[in-house]
């Protein structure tokens, strides 16, 4: 904030008075506006405010203190440092300035260079207020949007899952509307119209079998039918296996959502095993897109200390842009993730070879707000974000556009519990 963006208020019922001020806050690079009395000055302040009030004590009809207190009294202008500028001089009379609210008080006849001082020193006061409340409210917004990013993921966790179980469900009402409109209905009524044939034969049920052409037939269509029958039996048998994996697959979507919603607390956790549930979670989707998910683990690195539901929320943010990554490739649609240890960093790294980036753009593409498609550019700002508030490495490389692209992810030492996790999974 430049000294000419405040503006000071000066009031003083003697024009000289007003005329010598108004020119030393001119002359020191700040803005002034001026009023006549405490009236003018109140009427001023309900239309506009100041950063800065100087303010002599004796007025006509209304007082410097009266103006000072019904200042103080509002909500809008109380904040508003104010300076008493007044030829009563004595520590009585400064004492009830200071008592009122206001933050220096100086005498007249004033020394210039003292004017100048006092008013740059509560001015320079101000900016810092100013600039530490827009810094504050910078990072109010800030958290504002990366809690809004966090609940955008556990949304999209939930609407996966969600989609998960629309794809797992819909095979098995299809298997159901079969179940039911399928070919066993007319095998049904031709058992019945063999069974009342049957029964209106039954006193010469040799003549029937023998002389009848339906009658000669039946046994031939009998077999035909308990051939029908078995063949019957093997598909319902087929389609209640799939009915009942697919009940399971749900029952497990649904563990997985539970297991990962947000805690807000860290715990142990086995990197290995989140990033397997990650890419499982996503298998539905790899499958419909034609991406081959390649996945290789170091079986033996240590826990790690983290908040769950977050770090998955991380890695399926990255899953899903490596989809869109590869989403435009004719074949041999694949993405890879490692884990390992690397320098005392736990790491893992999600690689696809997918359109790529420019060298220029990846700074950007990280930073708040940004995106390269419809989305709302908070993915990969919340995942940088996260890592490195737990001060990790947070890395997107690529070689170029359709060169593919990897972010590669580590956390320190001090949030790593040592010992392998397939030997402490059981504490």
């Amino acid at each position: 904030m430049k000294n000419e963006d405040l503006v000071v208020l000066i009031v003083d019922d003697n024009p000289n008075n007003l005329k010598i001020m108004g020119s030393i806050i001119k002359e020191i690079g700040y803005k002034f506006v001026f009023a006549q009395s405490g009236e003018q000055a109140l009427a001023f302040l309900d239309k506009k405010l100041v950063d800065l009030i100087l303010l002599d004590v004796m007025m006509p009809n209304i007082d410097g203190y009266e103006v000072c207190r019904k200042l103080k009294d509002r909500i809008e202008t109380r904040e508003i440092p104010i300076i008493f500028v007044t030829a009563v001089d004595d520590d009585e009379s400064e004492s009830k300035g200071l008592d009122l609210g206001a933050v220096d008080y100086i005498s007249k006849p004033f020394k210039p260079a003292i004017f100048k001082s006092r008013v740059n020193t509560h001015l320079k006061l101000k900016k810092a207020l100013i600039s530490e409340e827009k810094s504050r409210e910078i990072e109010r917004t800030r958290n504002e949007l990366i809690n809004r990013a966090i609940d955008s993921g556990s949304a999209q966790v939930a609407a996966m899952v969600l989609h998960n179980i629309g794809n797992a469900i819909t095979p098995v009402k299809i298997d159901i509307d079969n179940i039911l409109n399928n070919e066993a209905g007319e095998t049904i009524n031709y058992i019945n119209s063999c069974y009342e044939d049957l029964q209106k034969n039954r006193g010469d049920i040799t003549s029937y079998i023998n002389d009848n052409k339906r009658g000669v037939e039946v046994f031939s269509y009998l077999g035909e039918l308990i051939n029908a029958l078995s063949e019957e039996h093997k598909k319902r048998e087929t389609i209640f296996k799939k009915m009942n994996k697919t009940i399971a697959h749900i029952s497990e979507i649904l563990t997985f959502q539970g297991e990962y919603s947000t805690r807000g607390y860290e715990t142990y956790e086995d990197l290995n095993l989140i990033i397997k549930d990650a890419a499982n979670m996503q298998l539905v989707t790899a499958e419909k897109k034609g991406v081959i998910i390649d996945i290789e683990l170091d079986d033996k690195l240590p826990r790690l200390i983290i908040d769950k539901g977050r770090i998955m929320q991380v890695i399926i943010n990255l899953i899903k842009n490596s989809f869109e990554a590869v989403s435009n490739l004719a074949e041999n649609r694949r993405l890879k993730i490692n884990s390992f240890m690397e320098n005392d960093f736990l790491f893992f790294t999600i690689a696809d070879n997918g359109i790529g980036i420019e060298p220029e753009q990846i700074n950007k593409i990280v930073k708040f707000g940004e995106s390269n498609s419809n989305s709302s550019g908070f993915g990969l700002y919340y995942c940088k974000d996260f890592v490195e508030k737990r001060k990790g490495v947070f890395e997107i490389n690529s070689p170029g556009r359709n060169k593919g692209a990897i972010v590669k992810i580590g956390f320190p030492k001090e949030h790593i519990i040592e010992g392998s996790s397939r030997k402490l999974r059981g504490n």
